[in-house]
């Protein structure tokens, strides 16, 4: 009777091991793709910052030259 609770407990531990690591596994994988995503559109937002002061000091300079854009 003992060894069936024992084992029993074992199954359980297993199982319960089990949906741990799945449930880790999701969480990292949702984190981790979440992250890549932040970073992907701060890098985005950036070279479009980078883009609009390249457009604008090419505007300054052609209107600092007399021709109008």
């Amino acid at each position: 009777n003992i060894k069936n609770k024992l084992e029993v407990k074992e199954k359980n531990a297993l199982i319960l091991a089990g949906i741990y690591n799945k449930a880790k596994s999701l969480f990292d994988n949702i984190f981790c793709k979440t992250k890549k995503q932040l970073e992907q559109s701060l890098n985005d937002y950036e070279n479009r910052a980078r883009n609009n002061l390249y457009e604008v000091s090419l505007i300054q300079a052609i209107e600092n030259d007399g021709v109008k854009y």
